[in-house]
C-alpha cells in the first residue's frame, strides 16, 4: 500500500541504498510495493552506479522517490540522506539484494508497537534456499570475542557460545527476543528514535554502522529485538567481491573497538584483529598449491597490500571509496 505525496503521512518509509545491483534492486522494490498492511513510501538512493540502476528504477517505478548520486556516499551517509526526506513514522532499512516475504512489513511494524521499548527492531532472514541466516542479529563484540574471531576459533567451533559468541549459536531465531545487534539489511527504527540517535555514524562507509547504532540505542535505554514473523530473503554478498568486503569489515571492526570497548581493552583488541590477518596470510602461504588455497592466498595478499585502508579503522571524517554498499 503506497502513499503518494500530499495524501497524508505514510506509516513506513522503506529506504534502499543501492550500488551496482540493478536487477536485484528492481526485484527488492517490486516486493516492497507488493506488501499489504502499513501505508508506505519507498526511497532509493543510488550511489553512482554504472550499471544503469538509476534509469531503470526511474523507468520501472515512477512512484518511488529516487535520489541518484554523483558519487558513492557509502551505506551510512546514503541512509542518512534518505532519512532526511523520509515522511514515515517508522524507517525500514532494506538492502537491495533482499526480497521481503508477504506480510513482512505488517509483522515488523506490529512488533514495534507491541515492543516499543526495543527502539530498534529486526526480523528473520533466510537465504535463497530457505534456511535461516543467523546473521540477522548478534551479540556485541567484546575483547574476548574479537580475539576469538581473529584467531579463527569461531570458525573452528562455530556452534560454541564461548568461541563464537557474537553469532549467538544454538538459537534458531524462531522466537521474539531481545538482542544486542539487529543487522542493517532489515532494520526498523522509529522516526523519533532515529532523530534521538542522529542516524548512522557517517564515518562507517560500509559495515559496522548497524552495530554502532544499536549500542548507542542501548545507552538510551533501548533493547533491540527481533521477531521471526517478519521474514526476508537475503542473497548475502551478491553485489560485492570478497576482497573489498573484507577490507571494509576490518576497517569497521577496528573503528568499533576504538569507539565502544573500554579504553584499556582497545589496544589489545586492535592488535588481535591485525594479527588475525597476518595469521591467515601465513596459513594460506603454508597450505599448498591447491586452487582454493591459491585463491585465498591472492585475496589475503590483496587485503594485506591495502592495509592502509583498515589498519587504524575508519577515521572520523566520512570516507570515499569504490567498493559499494553492503549486501
Amino acid at each position: 500500500m503506497t502513499d503518494n505525496e500530499g495524501q497524508g503521512t505514510p506509516e513506513l518509509s522503506v529506504i534502499i541504498v543501492t550500488y551496482q545491483t540493478c536487477s536485484l534492486t528492481l526485484r527488492a522494490i517490486e516486493a516492497a510495493l507488493a506488501q499489504h498492511g502499513p501505508s508506505l513510501e519507498v526511497i532509493v538512493v543510488d550511489n553512482a552506479s554504472r550499471d544503469g540502476s538509476a534509469a531503470a528504477i526511474g523507468r520501472s517505478f515512477p512512484q518511488v522517490r529516487l535520489m541518484a548520486q554523483d558519487n558513492n556516499l557509502g551505506f551510512a551517509r546514503a541512509n542518512n540522506l534518505a532519512a532526511d526526506v523520509a515522511r514515515g513514522r517508522y524507517f525500514l532499512l532494506l538492502n537491495p539484494d533482499t526480497v521481503a516475504l508477504p506480510g513482512a512489513f505488517a509483522e515488523i511494524t506490529d512488533f514495534a508497537r507491541l515492543w516499543p521499548h526495543a527502539m530498534i527492531w529486526g526480523g528473520r532472514v533466510v537465504g535463497a534456499d530457505g534456511k535461516t541466516n543467523p546473521r540477522s542479529c548478534g551479540r556485541r563484540p567484546t575483547l574476548w570475542s574479537v580475539v576469538a574471531v581473529a584467531a579463527g576459533l569461531g570458525a573452528i567451533w562455530p556452534n560454541s557460545p564461548f568461541f563464537n559468541g557474537e553469532a549467538m549459536p544454538g538459537w534458531a531465531r524462531d522466537e521474539m527476543r531481545h538482542v544486542d545487534i539487529v543487522i542493517g539489511c532489515f532494520l526498523l527504527i522509529s522516526r523519533e528514535g532515529w532523530s534521538q540517535l542522529g542516524g548512522f555514524d557517517p564515518a562507517y562507509f560500509m559495515y559496522g554502522e548497524d552495530i554502532d547504532l544499536c549500542l548507542r540505542a542501548a545507552r538510551l535505554g533501548g533493547r533491540p529485538a527481533i521477531t521471526p514473523r517478519a521474514m526476508i530473503v537475503h542473497e548475502e554478498g551478491a553485489s560485492q567481491g570478497r576482497g573489498p568486503r573484507e577490507i571494509q569489515l576490518l576497517a569497521a571492526r577496528i573503528r568499533y573497538v576504538r569507539e565502544h570497548l573500554p579504553r584499556f581493552q582497545r589496544a589489545p583488541a586492535i592488535w588481535a584483529i591485525r594479527a588475525g590477518v597476518i595469521l591467515r596470510l601465513a596459513g594460506y602461504l603454508c597450505a599448498g598449491p591447491f586452487p582454493k588455497q591459491r585463491f585465498n592466498l591472492a585475496r589475503m595478499k590483496h587485503v594485506w597490500a591495502m592495509r592502509d585502508l583498515w589498519w587504524n579503522g575508519y577515521p572520523d571524517p566520512p570516507v570515499q571509496a569504490s567498493c559499494g554498499t553492503p549486501t
